[in-house]
């Protein structure tokens, strides 16, 4: 396996994106980032090895690295809704792009507000919905690979895919 700054240059990407779709800001994402290097960095009780270095390579790495990173999130997501919110008084710095959040390449002709819209209806969707469809859509995961980062089987994987984007229909009218 490795060496854990190897893995950070390879793969800061695209935890960092899976973040960023999955939390409120770009600094959430950042950070959550880090935890996610640093859980894996992590030594458990009783090891003596890294978790990134007892990887078995059952899967792939990143699959792998992928379910981490959306375990962590989900783990923080579930935190906040515990704690009341915090309402921040800074505003968006005008012009500021923010590439993470775009679930595909706009054509030149695309109206942004879609976009929002989109977006919108995906934060309503319920967690396991959600998942799927950014795994299948945004990180253009397969069934069966969206399916081994979540836990499903991969007819699993498709049932929530299909029920996911129906309740996205619905919520879109």
């Amino acid at each position: 396996m490795n060496d854990l700054g190897e893995l950070y240059r390879q793969h800061y990407g695209y935890v960092f994106k899976l973040c960023r779709r999955m939390l409120d800001s770009k600094e959430d994402a950042e950070d959550m980032a880090q935890t996610v290097f640093a859980h894996i960095a992590s030594v458990p009780e009783g090891k003596t090895e890294p978790r990134y270095a007892q990887f078995r390579g059952q899967a792939k790495f990143t699959t792998w690295l992928h379910r981490v990173a959306y375990n962590c999130c989900l783990g923080e997501l579930r935190r906040r809704r515990r704690q009341p919110p915090l309402v921040s008084l800074d505003l968006p710095i005008p012009g500021e792009e923010d590439d993470a959040l775009r679930l595909e390449k706009p054509a030149k002709n695309r109206d942004p507000y879609l976009r929002v819209v989109l977006l919108e209806a995906l934060e309503r969707l319920p967690e396991g919905y959600r998942a799927v469809l950014i795994l299948r859509y945004a990180e253009g995961l397969s069934n069966e690979e969206a399916g081994r980062v979540l836990g499903y089987t991969e007819g699993c994987s498709k049932s929530q895919s299909f029920r996911g984007l129906a309740h996205l229909r619905e919520l879109l009218g």
